[in-house]
């Protein structure tokens, strides 16, 4: 054991004041009347140079005041658990609270008066991720860690209840987002338990503004989102962009929805259902039923679920089509089984188009006329799927570099929404543009005046339309610069 040198000497510890990490801390202390903590799991995704850390070490610094618990700190690597880790907790923790030989600088084990310890650990190696029930533990720029690492500690955390908490910074939509930032928010993902706050690099007091407004201007758009704005950034090429953002609906916007779908929520049980479906033995079995509305196309149930036998599909899919009356099927046409074990349970599916990127092209094209309805209260895991939809980095052995192929990974709602799509014959048509003032925006008391204005203008029968071309005055002036002495000036001929 030796003694460390480099703690909190003074005992005194202050954080400038940031709205989430003191959102954190008070979370951090709520429990039920029974003791146990209101949330078991904490994510922190905040941009860089943010105080994830420093906040993350002085959480780990309260539960180890808490008298004969055992903890858990944990940094991706060994270089990043002793160059910030353990640095940022040896900060916090006062000099009072250690013994004479508390520290064990074999283990990278800390023993306390309380009889508590705090265990720092890599997660380099998921396997070393296995140990004696804790009582909690942090893990600092989880980004990097691995999601089998976590997989293997957690069973650690059974046998006390113990609760996490996750500092890092935003890499896209990756296994730490799924797993504790959305389950954090509200909506379908949600769950009990699970708390979440995310923040930019401007939100901690000590970063100087003009230090993020240089990297602002110098930095990659969608990288300085990610790093300093902590934004969730796909960098890959995405297949529908921001097209589709603006056809989403959320489950709050009901007026907007109403605006655009008067009939919400009870449509007519005569319009068109069709029932796109994704087979597969390898992936989820996935199912998009999408409804034929006089606005667009609304998708509006969903299924997908992983190794259950047809009967369990075909029941779940026929579910999907209850109480509709034009039900219709449609399913990647090289399905052969799949067509025979559907059609066994009274499910006689169309063939679809199974190109990829006709489908998509489709698809495409309702979205950007703005007549598909994205209803996330009906449809989230379909909504999610669309947004993480894209194009794969990397051509495989036997492609040519550039080639455009689809990153296959949760995309089996939007395959099935594309067979459901091929299945339309019908396209959408562009709004006819409206040229002049919308009669709808005309005041009432004005009215009068507006239809005399559009009455004269009005070109009667028998009236010449004095286009550019006929006008009489057009060929009075010659054209030659040449024939006169002068030149042209604003359209104007001046003679010298």
């Amino acid at each position: 054991m030796g003694r460390i040198t480099s703690s909190n000497l003074s005992g005194n510890f202050t954080l400038k004041y940031n709205p989430y990490q003191q959102a954190f801390l008070n979370a951090l202390q709520q429990r039920w009347e029974d003791g146990i903590h209101k949330y078991h799991r904490y994510g922190i995704f905040a941009g860089r140079r943010g105080g994830k850390t420093a906040i993350g070490a002085v959480a780990a610094v309260i539960k180890a005041s808490e008298p004969n618990t055992l903890g858990w700190c944990i940094a991706p690597t060994y270089p990043e658990l002793h160059d910030y880790v353990i640095p940022a907790f040896f900060r916090v923790i006062p000099n009072a609270w250690i013994p004479r030989n508390g520290w064990s600088a074999e283990f990278n084990e800390l023993t306390l008066k309380n009889g508590s310890k705090v265990a720092f650990r890599s997660a380099v190696d998921p396997e070393r991720m296995r140990g004696p029930g804790c009582h909690c533990a942090w893990l600092d720029e989880c980004r990097k860690i691995k999601k089998l690492a976590w997989d293997t500690f957690r069973p650690a955390l059974t046998e006390h209840r113990g609760i996490a908490w996750f500092t890092t910074s935003p890499n896209g939509y990756d296994w730490a987002y799924k797993a504790f930032y959305r389950r954090a928010m509200p909506g379908y993902y949600q769950k009990p338990g699970y708390w979440a706050c995310r923040y930019k690099t401007s939100d901690n007091p000590v970063i100087p503004r003009e230090e993020i407004e240089e990297a602002r201007e110098t930095m990659d758009e969608a990288f300085f989102r990610q790093e300093y704005e902590a934004e969730f950034v796909r960098f890959e090429g995405s297949i529908y962009g921001d097209t589709i953002h603006a056809c989403i609906f959320h489950p709050h916007e009901i007026e907007r929805i109403r605006k655009h779908l008067p009939w919400y929520p009870n449509p007519n049980r005569d319009w068109p259902l069709i029932i796109g479906m994704d087979p597969g033995a390898d992936h989820p079995f996935g199912a998009t039923a999408i409804l034929v509305t006089p606005e667009g196309l609304v998708p509006w149930r969903e299924y997908r679920r992983r190794l259950s036998a047809y009967q369990d599909h075909a029941a779940n899919v026929r579910e999907m089509a209850q109480g509709f009356t034009d039900v219709r099927y449609a399913m990647d046409r090289t399905a052969t089984q799949a067509f025979i074990e559907m059609a066994t349970h009274q499910i006689n599916a169309s063939a679809a188009e199974n190109s990829v990127l006709l489908g998509i092209q489709r698809v495409q094209s309702w979205l950007r006329t703005r007549k598909m309805f994205l209803l996330e209260s009906h449809v989230p895991m379909l909504v999610e799927e669309m947004t993480n939809y894209h194009w794969h980095d990397a051509p495989r052995a036997d492609e040519e570099r550039g080639t455009e192929r689809v990153f296959k990974l949760d995309d089996d709602l939007c395959d099935a929404l594309r067979y459901g799509t091929m299945l339309w014959p019908e396209l959408p048509t562009k709004p006819v543009p409206l040229v002049g003032r919308d009669p709808s925006t005309v005041p009432e008391e004005l009215r009068w005046a507006w239809e005399r204005e559009q009455k004269c203008d009005k070109v009667q029968d028998g009236e010449t339309d004095w286009t550019e071309d006929m006008t009489p005055m057009h060929d009075f002036f010659a054209h030659d610069s040449n024939q006169f002495e002068g030149g042209y000036e604003g359209g104007i001929f001046h003679p010298q």
